[in-house]
Order: C-alpha cells, then structure tokens, then sequence
C-alpha cells in the first residue's frame, strides 16, 4: 500500500495512464507526471476538509505505466488497480531483464484491485481490453504520447482515442518535440449512461472549465521551465 493515510473522508480521483514504454531518458518524467497532476489538482480541488486522494490504474507496462504509478503512489492514500492483459506469469515474459521483471512483481504486490483478463487470441488483442478497461475504470486519464497514429491495436494512440470518445478527458504529456502538458478534448460518442461516466464527464467539464478561466496552469507555463528534448 502506499504512503501514508488523508485524514478526513477523501474524494477519490481514478487516474487511468497510457503511453509508450520506451521514453527519452534525458529527460525527467516524473517530473512531467506531476505537472500533469497539478492540472488536475488545480482543477478539481475538493472543498476546504475534503482532502484529494488518488487511485491510479494501470496495466503495469514498462514505461509510461510503471512511471505514473510509482509517482501516484508517492501520494498519501494512493491505490493502485491493475488491468492485466494476461495472466501475471505470461505477461511477465514481455519484460526482458530480470530488474523489470522484479519492478512489476513489486507493483503488483502493491495493487489494491487487480482485474483478471479474459483469453484472447493475440496479445494485441489482450493489450487492446486492458487499455479499454482501463479506461473504463478511470475518471482522467494521463497518456505520455508522442502525438502520431497507433501502430498497432491498442497502441497508445488508439487508447488516447477511445478515451475521448468515452467522454474521459486525456492530460496529454507530449513525448517529442518540445514538452508540454495539455488537456485533450472529451468527445464522447453519446451520453454517459452509467454513473461512471457520468463522473468521467464531470470531471472533463471541471479540467475544460479551470483551462479557460486560467485556473489550471496553461500549457506555455508548463513548457517555460522545461529543456526542449528531441526523441
């Protein structure tokens, strides 16, 4: 479990994550993660005694999934659910060395909830349903993304997609180019028809708010302190 309790009863925020396993490791990435969190923040700051708490959800992926938990769980009263794609022993043949091997054992040895997969037909596929299930288990979802098109199904691209068309607002951490934070538009294909996405929506609405009114800080703030990197 992570660090430490909230006093008081929290408004528990679900943080769903996508992106890419392989990141530039010139540059800082936690410390983009929590930029994107202080958007977010910002945004959705309960009432004066109602602390803010965080549950992240992640498929424990190398990469940008294992990042977000592990900042998200720095968090007093963070949890963590895992989607897997595939049963814990198969996926652990996805990591090469025995160091991330160990990392996922140690997450998953931290999750609070973890969510059995189905069996499918390729792995593509698995990947896919956990991307979509996390997803659906989130309320805002962080994706660290080059910005370019899927490269396969369930690549990150194609999750960021289906996010917003579920009505999830996306925190788009840019991977290439200059480095930026920005909120996705939510464009969802019809009306929330499930309390969790009725949530989902309203805390779109929040983050969309506070970027126009200036209460969420702006993209070319969060850009000013930052080294521009390239991939």
């Amino acid at each position: 479990m992570a660090g430490g309790e909230v006093e008081g009863l929290p408004f528990r925020l679900r943080v769903g994550v996508t992106g890419h396993r392989r990141l530039d490791r010139g540059v800082d990435w936690a410390a983009w993660v929590a930029k994107g969190l202080a958007v977010i923040r910002a945004a959705l700051s309960p009432a004066p005694g109602t602390p803010l708490a965080w549950s992240v959800v992640s498929s424990l992926a190398e990469g940008a999934d294992r990042l977000v938990a592990e900042v998200i769980l720095q968090e007093p009263g963070s949890r963590l659910e895992v989607p897997l794609p595939l049963p814990a022993e198969e996926y652990l043949a996805d990591f090469a060395s025995g160091a991330s091997k160990a990392s996922f054992k140690n997450l998953l040895g931290r999750a609070d909830v973890i969510v059995s997969p189905p069996r499918f037909d390729s792995r593509e596929a698995a990947y896919e349903w956990a991307g979509r299930t996390m997803v659906r288990r989130s309320d805002v979802v962080i994706a660290l993304w080059d910005g370019k098109p899927a490269r396969g199904i369930g690549g990150t691209a194609s999750i960021v997609d289906f996010a917003c068309r579920q009505g999830r607002a996306v925190v788009h951490i840019h991977t290439e180019g200059e480095l930026g934070v920005e909120i996705l538009a939510a464009n969802p294909d019809e009306a929330p028809d499930s309390p969790a996405a009725r949530r989902a929506s309203e805390v779109a609405s929040a983050l969309h708010a506070a970027r126009a009114l200036g209460e969420a800080p702006a993209l070319h703030d969060l850009r000013a302190d930052s080294e521009v990197a390239e991939d």
